[in-house]
């Protein structure tokens, strides 16, 4: 179907290249693809071979701290923002706002950092929202039900449960092999074991959980497959009765904007294989923020402007955001819709409402090592952080406890602190 791999992936994948290499796991030219896989595909989905009862799927709304995650996502999208501006203008990526300057990283560091800071923001995120799992499921458990809990992250399962005690049973990736099948027959035969939590990696597949009833996703990952996988422990052969999923998206953070996409990428599938509309979709967390800056921002050159002293994410964000919503689209607006592709117009307004909160108030520390380089403080509530190795390596610097003493105390700065200009 392609005289190379490349010819095939930009003409069916949405290849394009991002300054450092090919990126190759977009989707495009799908009813040319539908047609093209005619006579030599056959699928058979699980609604049409087993006779199974209904599978209901259900959004839950959480409420969270107000901010969790916010500063590491703010942070990968700044970092973002200055890539695609060194990038139009032919030069090397800029030092982001809080410090970490990219020069001396190949670009695999640079994108193994961007996504620790969406990690830690996800586990945040993870964690802020176990005690509502923890509530819903405690339901469940008191109507007599058994239920499955998935989580990405290992805090959140072993929360859970600590909380049920020996009515639960734990499987994470360090659980031994040779004990599964032990864990997963006490969920299936013993009356007391009423919860099984697990890591959806752990957890996701090869098991059979029909003994629940009730399936909850404490938090979101990336791919819809892996979710799908998971939800299918309990509705497989051998289920009698209506399954029930439940996912739990925390309100005012990237989960919205995740969980907007999540259900786009869903559709790709249908688009692909059973032909109900083309649809566009592309890879992970990073890649999508990557495909929202390179495509919602026409005037990413303003945005390098810091006379305004407005911040960059929230400029971008207020931009695209306004675009968007506009009921009379201007060109340029229609332009931008028409470029959102893998992203839904909801997903874009999930992302502006979870970064549209106040900016972290900043501060310039001069670094007393090395001459001429300073550092950035970010102050968000009672939290500071800051951007020199010692605080990113080692937890909490010299600079951010004499900032937070100085602050909490009413004092003066600290020597060698002032505020950062706008």
């Amino acid at each position: 179907m392609g005289r190379s791999f490349l010819s095939f992936a930009k003409r069916y994948c949405a290849a394009h290249h991002n300054g450092f290499g090919w990126v190759t796991d977009g989707a495009s030219n799908l009813e040319e693809l539908r047609t093209q896989l005619h006579g030599i595909m056959v699928r058979r989905t699980k609604a049409e071979v087993l006779d199974l009862p209904p599978k209901l799927r259900t959004w839950l709304p959480v409420a969270v701290p107000e901010g969790t995650g916010r500063k590491e996502t703010r942070r990968v999208l700044e970092t973002l923002i200055a890539g695609a501006l060194a990038r139009a203008a032919g030069a090397r990526p800029r030092e982001r706002s809080d410090g970490k300057a990219p020069r001396g990283r190949t670009p695999g560091q640079d994108r193994a950092r961007l996504l620790a800071d969406i990690t830690r923001a996800r586990l945040q995120i993870a964690k802020a929202k176990a005690a509502t799992t923890i509530e819903f499921v405690q339901g469940v458990v008191d109507q007599g039900q058994k239920a499955i809990v998935f989580s990405a992250f290992d805090e959140p399962v072993r929360k859970v449960a600590g909380h049920f005690g020996d009515r639960a049973v734990l499987l994470t990736g360090s659980t031994p092999s040779a004990t599964r099948q032990k864990l997963v027959d006490r969920f299936q035969s013993d009356d007391r074991v009423r919860v099984f939590v697990a890591n959806l990696v752990a957890g996701g597949v090869g098991l059979n959980l029909t003994a629940a009833r009730q399936v909850v996703f404490n938090d979101l990952d990336w791919v819809p497959a892996n979710h799908w996988q998971a939800e299918d422990r309990a509705y497989r052969i051998g289920q009698a009765g209506t399954v029930n999923v439940t996912y739990f998206a925390a309100e005012g953070t990237v989960d919205d904007f995740v969980a907007h996409s999540l259900r786009v990428k869903a559709a790709l599938i249908d688009a692909v294989v059973e032909g109900k509309g083309e649809m566009t979709a592309g890879g992970d967390l990073l890649q999508e923020l990557e495909a929202m800056v390179r495509t919602l921002s026409p005037s990413l050159a303003d945005l390098s402007d810091t006379e305004s002293g407005e911040d960059p994410v929230d400029r971008l964000l207020r931009e695209a955001t306004a675009a968007l919503a506009a009921k009379d689209a201007a060109p340029e607006a229609r332009r931008i819709r028409s470029a959102l592709g893998d992203l839904s117009e909801e997903a874009i307004r999930a992302l502006a409402r979870a970064l549209s909160g106040p900016v972290t108030t900043r501060y310039r520390a001069t670094s007393s090592s090395k001459p001429g380089q300073f550092y950035v403080l970010d102050v968000d509530g009672a939290d500071v952080s800051c951007s020199c190795p010692g605080f990113e390596y080692r937890g909490a610097c010299s600079h951010a406890r004499s900032l937070k003493a100085a602050l909490a105390k009413g004092e003066s700065l600290p020597e060698g602190i002032q505020p950062e200009a706008a």
